[in-house]
């Protein structure tokens, strides 16, 4: 096809590289951060595509290492570690037993990003 550049998949190896890079990225930050911003702070990054991003720190997201939102002053997705979010006093438990006892009719809260904040936008049903 015309205009159409096939890339390979990356090796487990180089991907857990990036993934801990990533990471390192945002463990560093106490600001949420888009992934333009994630990049510039890492020069080996610089080469990923955005939608490579997107799909690794979806896996991330996966794991509860991170949590992402859509900043409405920016209109971006932004990301935030929760391990900053713990130390920043957010309650970011992956725990569903706890997250149903605490929050009644099994509920979960959405963060939003806001204002250079974190907080609950709404509680999510759990079916």
């Amino acid at each position: 096809m015309p205009g159409y550049t096939r890339t390979r998949k990356l090796s487990i190896d180089k991907e857990s590289e990036i993934k801990y890079r990533i990471m390192d990225v945002l463990d560093n930050s106490e600001e949420a951060l888009t992934i333009d911003d994630i990049k510039r702070q890492d020069f080996t990054l610089e080469g990923l595509s955005s939608q490579k991003m997107a799909r690794l720190l979806g896996g991330l997201i996966e794991m509860g290492l991170a949590r992402k939102s859509r900043s409405n002053s920016l209109g971006r997705m932004v990301y935030k570690s929760t391990s900053v979010m713990r130390e920043q006093g957010y309650n970011v438990d992956d725990d569903e037993e706890d997250e149903e006892e605490e929050y009644t009719g099994s509920a979960r809260p959405h963060y939003v990003y806001r204002n250079g904040q974190w907080v609950i936008d709404k509680y999510i049903t759990l079916e």
